[in-house]
C-alpha cells in the first residue's frame, strides 16, 4: 500500500517501502544537483569536440586520395609518394615526388568529402 502524500502536512512527498519517511538531507541534494550538472555538462562539450575532430580530415587521408588521384590517370603510377601538412583550418600544403623523383607544391582545401587543389607554378 502506498501512503498518502503529506503536502498539505508539510512533510516529504516521497516515501521509502516500508512506510517509512525518506529522508533526504540538503548535502545529499545538492551532491545529486552537481553530479546531473556534470553530466549535462560533460555532454555539452563532447559533442562539439567530436564534431570537429570528425569534420577536419587527417593530413594522412589527404595525401593519400591525392595520390590515388594522380595515379589513377591514363598514364598510370606516375607518382611515388604524398606528403601533407596542415596550415589551417580544412588546409593543406603538400608535396608531391614523381616516380623520376621530381617535387611538385600543391595547396589543397577540403569542403566534404571533395578538396579542391591549387598548383604552385613549375620552375623553370
Amino acid at each position: 500500500m502506498i501512503p498518502p502524500s503529506s503536502v498539505g502536512e508539510g512533510g516529504p512527498i516521497v516515501h521509502a517501502p516500508g512506510g517509512k519517511k525518506a529522508s533526504y538531507s540538503i548535502e545529499q541534494s545538492i551532491l545529486l544537483k552537481l553530479t546531473l550538472a556534470l553530466i549535462a555538462s560533460a555532454a555539452v562539450f563532447a559533442l562539439p569536440a567530436a564534431y570537429g575532430s570528425l569534420s577536419k580530415p587527417p593530413s594522412g587521408a589527404v595525401a593519400g586520395k591525392l595520390l590515388r588521384q594522380m595515379n589513377s590517370s591514363p598514364d598510370g603510377r606516375i607518382t611515388k609518394s604524398v606528403s601533407c601538412v596542415p596550415t589551417g583550418h580544412k588546409r593543406f600544403d603538400c608535396d608531391l615526388q614523381s616516380v623520376v623523383s621530381t617535387h611538385l607544391q600543391v595547396h589543397v582545401t577540403t569542403a566534404g568529402g571533395s578538396f579542391r587543389t591549387v598548383w604552385e607554378p613549375l620552375a623553370g
